[in-house]
This record gives C-alpha cells, sequence and structure tokens, in this order.
C-alpha cells in the first residue's frame, strides 16, 4: 500500500521534468527556426517585391523603429509621453544639416542625431521626474506644438514650411553606400538597411527588457513609489529611459531623411503622432514585436487610401483637389481611419494583435503541457 502511494507520487514529479527538458529544446529550436525565417524573408525580399513597395516597406523600418521607442517610454515604463516625432524632426533635420555642411559619412550623421536627440530627451526625463499623468501628457502635446513652430520658423536650417532637401543625405556605413549598392537598386539598398537598423535596435531594447532597466521601468509603471521605497533612483531611470526612446526617435529621423527627398514640417506634426499611436496599439504597446507588426499594418492601410482615392469606391469620399465633391483629403481621411482602429483595438483587444497572440500561444502551450502529462501518465 505505502509503496503504491510512493508510485503514485512520484510518477508525476518524474514525469514533469522529463517533459519540461523535452520542452526547452523544443522552445529553443522553434526560435531559432523563427529567426532563420525572418533572415531569409530580410535577405530575399528584395528579390521578389517591386521596388515600389520595397519603399514602403523601408518607410514600415523606419516607424517601427520610432515606435520602439515609444513601446519602451509608453507600454515598459508607463509615461504618457506622445512627443516621440519632435525627435524624429530632430534628427532629421541634423541629418540634412551635417550633410549638407560637412558631406560627412551617414554614420557620423547617425551618431550626431542619436546623441543630439538623447540629450534633449533626458531633458525632457527631468521634466518626467517633477510631473506625470495627465500633466506629462500636456506637456508633451506642448513639445508638439514647440517642434512644429520652430521648424516653420528657423527657415535657414528647416526650409520653414516648404520643407528641405534631403538629397545630400545618403544612408551609407563606411564604404558601402546602400542607395549604390552594385546592381542592386536603391529601394533594394534601403531595405537592407533600414530594417538592419531596425533589427539592431529590437535586439537592444531586448536585451534591455530582460535584465535589470527592464525589470526596474516595469516597477516605476506599477508603483513608482514602492520603486522607490526599494532602492530605485527615480530620476536616473526616468533620464536613462527618455534619453533611449529619444534616441530611437532620432535615428528613425536621420534614416526618413536619407530615405526621403525631401522633409517638411508635416512628417513630425500631429498626424505623425496619430501614425505612432495607432501603430503601437495596433500591435501592443507592451511589445516590440508589436510596433514592429504595427508598423506594417498601419502605413499599409495610408498606402491603400492613398492609391485608391481616385478609385469608384472611394472617389465619392476622398477629394484630390478642392474642386472635387468628397468630403475628405487623402490626409484626413487617413487620419479618421487612424482614429477608428485605435478605438477598435481598445475595445475589442486592448494588448493588441501581439498580445492576442500571446495569449494564444500561451494557451496552446498549456494544453500541450496538460497533454504530455497526461500520455506519460497512461503509458506508466
Amino acid at each position: 500500500m505505502i509503496q503504491e502511494l510512493v508510485d503514485t507520487k512520484t510518477t508525476p514529479s518524474q514525469g514533469r521534468p522529463r517533459s519540461g527538458r523535452r520542452a526547452r529544446p523544443t522552445q529553443r529550436f522553434g526560435k531559432r527556426a523563427l529567426l532563420l525565417a525572418l533572415a531569409v524573408v530580410y535577405l530575399v525580399t528584395p528579390f521578389i517585391v517591386q521596388d515600389y513597395f520595397l519603399f514602403l516597406l523601408s518607410y514600415s523600418a523606419v516607424i517601427a523603429l520610432a515606435g520602439m521607442g515609444v513601446v519602451l517610454l509608453v507600454g515598459r515604463a508607463g509615461n504618457v509621453w506622445i512627443a516621440q516625432p519632435f525627435f524624429m524632426g530632430l534628427g532629421a533635420y541634423l541629418a540634412v544639416a551635417l550633410a549638407d555642411r560637412f558631406e560627412t559619412n551617414f554614420v557620423v550623421i547617425a551618431l550626431g542625431a542619436i546623441a543630439l536627440t538623447a540629450v534633449v530627451g533626458a531633458a525632457t526625463g527631468w521634466l518626467a521626474v517633477r510631473l506625470g499623468g495627465l500633466e506629462l501628457a500636456i506637456v508633451s502635446f506642448g513639445v508638439v506644438i514647440i517642434g512644429d513652430y520652430l521648424a516653420r520658423q528657423l527657415s535657414p536650417l528647416t526650409g520653414g514650411s516648404a520643407g528641405t532637401a534631403t538629397s545630400s543625405v545618403e544612408i551609407a556605413f563606411g564604404p558601402i553606400n546602400f542607395e549604390r549598392l552594385g546592381s542592386f537598386s536603391a529601394e533594394q539598398g534601403l531595405f537592407w538597411a533600414t530594417w538592419a537598423a531596425a533589427a539592431a535596435s529590437c535586439v537592444l531594447s531586448t536585451f534591455l527588457i530582460r535584465r535589470a532597466p527592464g525589470r526596474t521601468w516595469v516597477a516605476l509603471r506599477d508603483n513608482e513609489r514602492a520603486a522607490e521605497a526599494i532602492g530605485v533612483d527615480v530620476r536616473r531611470e526616468k533620464i536613462g529611459v527618455f534619453a533611449l526612446a529619444s534616441a530611437f526617435g532620432g535615428l528613425s529621423g536621420a534614416l526618413l531623411a536619407g530615405l526621403r527627398e525631401y522633409v517638411a514640417p508635416e512628417d513630425f506634426s500631429f498626424t505623425m503622432v496619430t501614425l505612432l499611436m495607432a501603430v503601437v496599439i495596433v500591435g501592443g504597446v507592451t511589445r516590440l514585436a508589436g510596433a514592429v507588426v504595427g508598423a506594417l499594418i498601419v502605413p499599409g492601410l495610408e498606402f491603400v487610401v492613398s492609391t485608391f482615392s481616385d478609385s469608384p469606391a472611394l472617389d465619392w469620399l476622398i477629394k484630390s483637389t478642392a474642386e472635387d465633391s468628397g468630403f475628405f483629403t487623402a490626409g484626413s481621411f487617413n487620419l479618421l481611419v487612424f482614429g477608428a482602429l485605435i478605438l477598435t483595438v481598445l475595445l475589442v483587444e486592448p494588448k493588441g494583435l501581439m498580445g492576442s497572440a500571446a495569449r494564444a500561444i500561451d494557451s496552446m502551450k498549456k494544453t500541450a503541457g496538460h497533454q504530455s502529462v497526461r500520455d506519460e501518465g497512461t503509458s506508466t
């Protein structure tokens, strides 16, 4: 009788470690297979996709990079901050100024954009130490307005309301110019360059999230006073995450300057604020992968609206000129679509598409684990 009880108690406990040991190699294999698949997609896509769509995908990479900064600042650290377009504009205009005056390599331009925006971001982080919640959101609103005003008034540096040409900004790393990459087109080279920058930023962010900085950010988000009580330097951590997120915005702005033929204040106005908010909310505001998924979906919708605005399906709704009979311009209709998308996702799936996917994967893992335990119990 005693032996039967011992066997009954030890059999499941013996089975669980065995299933756990089998699960870990399976998970590692799955992650490696996913990384390999992403690498293949990264290398092969420029050969099977037309240049026009490659440009759209490169733009999505730039937006994903800026969105990662929003994820770190809003989703992970819990700061209500919408001023990321200000830092994108700062990085873009600095890139143009450096390229025009010094004809320097893009590596120097990118480092300059990162350094400047990180310093300015640290200053705004100091404001976040003193403010919070709605007050901080209002301040970020004001930062966007100030940025738009300065971009329009500082004409010698920014070109004013008309914008400035960015032909002098070429995305090149040392001797490798991605816009003149041998027999490849400029769109092919820019796709590889922009997504390489987005991937590197994602790896860096993932490394920080899984280590002490990431755990500290979550502690600040959940309960700032409790985090301070256990020894967290709230001032330092807030300034640090603001500097990092702003640097992501500056780098994305520099890449945007290299991607486009010109930049204007409208590129970094509240339209970009709405776009970035839609990107991170649709993908999942707490997940870096959410910024990538959202950046692939939301600009794609913007592209569809712009492309088919003259079609019979949308011609009655969207007007291309002031004399047309439509109700909205393409830009205002895009804002309407972004707003509707944000509201829909928040009502249906507040954690975004990646949150829903993570929940489905966890459910599948639990089901598979229970089934494995039952099978082992039956076999023994």
